[in-house]
């Protein structure tokens, strides 16, 4: 049957294919090394367990960065009632720049 058996070939093509998607799908992370405190990674490990997730996709899951809503100063300012005063929000920004001037 020659060097490769057909229990080699298929091992070696798994192996490599296994290498190349994860090669391809893990491309845009990069590998750190972060301290938590055990309780923290108990915590954190509990709910990985629950959601059936990887340890790693709930670290990231934690710390993604939330894409702001581009409209949330229009959509606050065009809700009705008196919730807002533009001139308090003035004086009171005058204010702080004048005490942190100061400083």
């Amino acid at each position: 049957m020659g060097i490769w058996s057909r229990f080699d070939k298929t091992l070696y093509y798994l192996i490599y294919f296994n290498t190349l998607i994860q090669l391809y799908c893990m491309s845009n992370y990069v590998v750190t090394n972060i301290r938590l405190a055990e309780e923290d990674y108990l915590r954190l490990k509990e709910e990985a367990a629950r959601g059936r997730k990887s340890f790693s996709a709930v670290i990231r899951e934690k710390i993604s960065i939330r894409k702001a809503d581009d409209n949330y100063a229009a959509k606050l300012l065009s809700v009705s009632g008196n919730w807002f005063d533009k001139s308090e929000y003035d004086a009171n920004r005058t204010e702080l720049d004048k005490r942190l001037s100061f400083s």
